[in-house]
């Protein structure tokens, strides 16, 4: 009975992530919506449009990212302020604190990786806009 209740991280996972696909859907030539290319209309799939789909999964990565980790922090503060001389209470509100915190670390250091990539070893001209 103690692995009844295992659905609902999924659930919230699943309606955080829901945006993504909601704005993975293209109405409009080279719109800014997450695919670049490929729909009705579109342009054709090529390396920029690679390129280019790449940044904008990292700009949505990043968007994501730091309201969640901001918010998960929030709740792991909640956590620690309502403990009070539990200690078990308190040492999972820093172990939430600090997934949050490392897990901001990752997104940033992935994206911070990307673009010193894209500026580094492509060539500038193939560069999306938004990554110079």
């Amino acid at each position: 009975m103690a692995n009844r209740n295992n659905w609902r991280p999924l659930l919230i996972l699943v309606l955080i992530l829901l945006p993504v696909f909601v704005f993975a859907q293209q109405t409009e030539p080279n719109s800014a919506n997450l695919v670049p290319c490929g729909q009705k209309g579109a342009i054709e799939c090529g390396y920029n449009e690679l390129l280019e789909l790449i940044t904008r999964i990292f700009d949505y990565l990043v968007i994501f990212a730091v309201p969640l980790a901001a918010g998960v922090i929030a709740v792991g503060g909640a956590i620690m302020m309502t403990a009070g001389t539990n200690d078990s209470k308190r040492s999972q509100a820093k172990k939430i604190i600090w997934m949050a915190v490392w897990g901001l670390v990752v997104v940033l250091a992935s994206y911070l990786i990307v673009k010193l990539v894209f500026t580094t070893l492509v060539k500038p001209s193939v560069i999306p806009d938004n990554f110079r």
